[in-house]
């Protein structure tokens, strides 16, 4: 299976448009229309024309055309409408194979027209790097993999790389080789991308196309225990074993619910429920250190708690300290757990962090900081230039709920270095939040709009130094939830999109989606199942590609906790 990429111009610049507003009541935009005039369906590129033909028609400007080889984009014409000549780098995809040739064309205002794909082939002659042809079991020994690629002119030898990611900033195999071929260990992981550049008159051609390799088993598993259910985290237990924390929600569908562990084995197999918490407690926070789970958050009587767990659910300690709120929690680079949130005593500076012992839970406190009235601390990481970041809910004003999110920078005596504050205008509901280690943070949730038609799900990104680097807002998204990193500063969200019922009614369908490391979205993938289904946990599994969990219902009545095992573009299969 070959890589296939797309920046999604057009969905930026819809999203973007909805965002303001979108078109005028008093005028129905008409997409633009795309005609393919060459080449023919099943045309073969020779050298005499590297071009295809096509014919934009609009009633004003196109804002984007996009050809596209295999859906990866392969040229990009703006602001422009007629008949175009766009020229094909037939050289980097001349591998003699089928390949599906493809037009999308925008409009400024977000109408989109497309055309009949058609199948193309590009003679092996006009290589102007190597092609790789294939990724399979090795015929002499059918654990290892054997990559193959063309035969490229002139070439004295060729160097292969074999990674993770596409970035290929962690290489899993490397060399040199005269052949045509090379047979690759066990790489211990069912994804991997892999590249070949020749030599030439003793100098290297560029790398050939990304070749991608998915030899993940996808899967999907819906556990209907008795009890209302929602998957917020994926964990992975020391062993490698799989846990699944389930547990109420502010503003979600399970709302009420009690706080559960469930075991699970790496196929997906539920092995036992435990029962941690009852429902008048509400964890915001988690965290799993040598096998303790750790669990912070607020009780429905206004109170807060830190408990620890085993992961066969039994409990290490249960704390519910009358000074604090307690409302997230994350490590050090020493090793050091820390608890932060409201400090209730008189006269108090309003924030605070702790140091926690995982084995005892007992508290120290570390530092103080400055907290206005209302906000929550839901978020907290270490700077990567000392100090920590804290992050977390706006009160709103007038209603006295969410209003917004914010993100403060503190140095090491809690003295505040900076602060930044988003989405008060839309009343932003943060959902989720994930950091690179490398002082980038992201911040996710619903911007919870009093008309339903105009909510969106957003994210937000910024760094160590309080400077906001990009935000997204998405109209066909319920919410963004959790949010990882990846390999080569690139990150992964899951959340619930959207499908239009009627002008105001939607299904909700788990989803993932994609983003470069300036925001731009790489791909998106949803998964339906029965009514309505969320995504809200993420976690990378070992071989590649990720666990999601959420919930599903088919009746909007009873919720059990969904898990699902997709490749690292979101595909179960």
């Amino acid at each position: 299976m070959q890589m296939m990429t797309r920046p999604w111009i057009w969905l930026l610049v819809a999203a973007a448009l909805l965002l303001v507003g979108g078109c005028s009541d008093d005028d129905e935009n008409t997409p633009p229309t795309l005609d393919l005039l060459f080449p023919d369906d099943g045309y073969r590129f020779d050298g005499s024309t590297d071009e295809v033909v096509l014919l934009v028609q609009d009633n004003g400007n196109v804002a984007v055309v996009e050809v596209t080889l295999d859906g990866e984009v392969v040229a990009t014409v703006r602001d422009t409408k007629g008949e175009l000549a766009i020229e094909l780098p037939v050289g980097r995809w001349a591998d003699g194979l089928d390949h599906v040739l493809d037009a999308r064309a925008l409009d400024v205002e977000g109408a989109e027209g497309e055309v009949a794909a058609v199948t193309i082939s590009i003679d092996p002659s006009l290589q102007t790097v190597p092609q790789i042809v294939a990724i399979a079991p090795s015929p002499d020994d059918p654990d290892q993999l054997r990559l193959e690629w063309l035969d490229h002119p002139g070439a004295t030898g060729y160097r292969y790389e074999v990674a993770r990611t596409d970035g290929f900033s962690e290489l899993l195999a490397s060399g040199e080789t005269g052949d045509q071929s090379v047979d690759l260990p066990d790489l211990n992981t069912s994804l991997l991308y892999a590249r070949v550049r020749a030599t030439v008159d003793g100098t290297e051609t560029g790398w050939s196309r990304t070749f991608r390799y998915d030899g993940t088993t996808g899967w999907r598993e819906v556990y209907e225990l008795p009890n209302r259910q929602m998957g917020t985290a994926v964990l992975t237990a020391p062993d490698g074993s799989l846990r699944l924390l389930s547990h109420a929600v502010r503003e979600a569908r399970v709302a009420g619910a009690q706080v559960q562990l469930l075991a699970v084995s790496a196929e997906g197999d539920l092995l036992a429920a435990h029962d941690l918490l009852d429902a008048t407690y509400w964890p915001t926070s988690h965290l799993l250190v040598d096998g303790t789970l750790l669990l912070a958050g607020l009780r429905t009587d206004g109170g807060g708690f830190v408990a620890g767990f085993d992961l066969d659910g039994d409990a290490v300690f249960a704390d519910e300290p009358g000074d604090h709120l307690p409302t997230a929690l994350w490590q050090d680079p020493g090793g050091e757990v820390r608890l932060a949130g409201t400090d209730l005593r008189e006269g108090a500076a309003g924030g605070v962090i702790l140091t926690l012992d995982a084995a005892s839970g007992a508290t120290t406190e570390l530092v103080t900081f400055a907290l206005e009235s209302g906000r929550e601390v839901l978020a907290g990481w270490p700077r990567p230039d000392a100090g920590w970041v804290v992050a977390g809910q706006l009160p709103d004003e007038a209603e006295d709920v969410y209003g917004g999110v914010y993100a403060r920078g503190l140095a090491v005596d809690g003295a505040t270095d900076w602060n930044l504050r988003v989405g008060a205008a839309d009343r932003w509901l943060m959902r989720g939040h994930g950091t690179d280690g490398q002082g980038q943070y992201v911040l996710t949730g619903i911007a919870y709009r009093a008309d339903p038609v105009r909510r969106y799900a957003f994210l937000v990104n910024f760094d160590h130094r309080g400077r906001l680097r990009w935000q997204i807002g998405e109209s066909r998204w319920h919410h963004y939830a959790d949010v990882e990193p990846t390999l080569d500063g690139r990150w992964t969200a899951v959340g619930a999109r959207r499908r239009s019922v009627t002008s105001e009614t939607w299904l909700y369908d788990t989803a993932l989606r994609g983003f470069s490391n300036a925001g731009l979205p790489l791909f998106e993938n949803q998964h339906r199942l029965g009514v309505e289904s969320q995504g809200w946990g993420l976690a990378p599994h070992p071989d590649g590609g990720w666990y999601v969990t959420g919930f599903t219902t088919a009746d909007r009545n009873e919720y059990q906790a969904d898990l699902l095992r997709v490749d690292d573009l979101g595909e179960l299969d």
